[in-house]
């Protein structure tokens, strides 16, 4: 990862009194005591304020080098290394390793969760390079990492509805959103469980993806500029590696659909993709729509590295599903009903 040299989007800061970095300064060795003693659950607490603590202070650098040492710790519980990553991505938001954070991030948990493209185990990345990263707790950061990400596109969004002219400017939104594509290429081709909540996160987060990029489009639409390189190398980025993983994403979704409903709950998994994923299909054709009108503009092949999937032609047998959506319903009320009877027999028992 090539890296951003530039620290955006600001975040504003505060000076912290005198009370304030003493408590800092008197909880942090406490925190560094928990952590040697492997107390996570009281590692969570102090890290929690911790947080709040160095956020009123001018400068978050030291609460940085803590975090970013825990990511090569391996004995951390899940749900602390949720915690250590969350409020990590969140006090780097000015600094220009984010995104680099992130990518590794991605790497390693794709190494621990598995690829979707590959069934040889043993092609698989073998070390990780944050050793947090575990098989454990590779679900939970992942959705940690997706947040950031949508985080992200937020910032980007706002950038481009500036409207600020200049190349410069431009071209260091397309350098962003070329970090982010690839976070997204990454993380697509993870092996997340189709009934998971980071499953829906992760379609929502890539549409949006997906939307900024139209915004930015756009936005060089309105200029007069030729076109910046920056934005051929994203569209080709995009067309090679983005939109690949995405159709195998959506290949990876649509096949377990009538066949693994199983439960209640994966109905309603099911019946969720249902909706989102044609919402995201239609923030693809919207982009590369707005990419064909770019392309004419500028007399530039902008779709050139742009292959349609038949993936894109995801749909869902409605009819077939709520067939088999009622036979989970109907199974689970027959289990149910005979303790229905046996109460009531009771009752009546009770009557005479």
């Amino acid at each position: 990862s090539s890296g951003i040299n530039a620290e955006w989007p600001l975040r504003p800061g505060s000076t912290g009194s005198s009370e304030i970095t003493a408590l800092r300064d008197k909880i942090t060795p406490l925190f560094h005591k928990a952590v040697i003693a492997e107390d996570f659950t009281e590692a969570q607490h102090l890290l929690s304020a911790m947080d709040v603590l160095y956020s009123m202070c001018e400068s978050q650098s030291s609460l940085e080098d803590i975090l970013l040492m825990l990511l090569d710790n391996p004995s951390l519980t899940s749900g602390f290394s949720k915690d250590v990553v969350s409020i990590l991505l969140s006090s780097l938001r000015r600094s220009s390793d984010k995104l680099d954070i992130q990518l590794a991030l991605a790497r390693d948990i794709l190494a621990e969760m598995g690829d979707i493209e590959t069934e040889d185990e043993d092609s698989m990345i073998d070390e990780v390079k944050y050793k947090l990263v575990s098989e454990n707790s590779a679900g939970k950061l992942l959705s940690v990492l997706l947040t950031s990400v949508d985080s992200v596109l937020s910032d980007i969004e706002w950038g481009i509805q500036q409207g600020k002219s200049g190349d410069d400017q431009s071209d260091l939104l397309c350098q962003y959103l070329m970090q982010v594509a690839t976070v997204l290429s990454v993380s697509l081709t993870c092996k997340s469980p189709h009934s998971s909540s980071t499953t829906d996160l992760l379609s929502r987060t890539t549409k949006k993806f997906y939307h900024t990029f139209t915004l930015q489009i756009k936005r060089e639409s309105s200029h007069n500029h030729g076109i910046l390189k920056s934005l051929e190398k994203l569209a080709k980025l995009v067309g090679t590696s983005t939109n690949q993983k995405l159709y195998s994403f959506l290949i990876y979704l649509e096949q377990p659909l009538a066949e693994n409903i199983g439960t209640a709950q994966n109905a309603a998994t099911i019946r969720k993709q249902a909706v989102s994923v044609p919402g995201l299909i239609y923030a693809v054709e919207q982009c590369e729509r707005n990419l064909i009108i770019l392309s004419k503009k500028t007399k530039t092949d902008l779709m050139e590295h742009f292959k349609r999937s038949p993936a894109r032609d995801f749909k869902v047998n409605m009819k077939v599903l709520e067939e088999k959506f009622t036979k989970v319903e109907e199974d689970g009320a027959d289990t149910e009903q005979p303790k229905k009877k046996r109460k009531r027999g009771k009752n009546k028992e009770n009557d005479d």
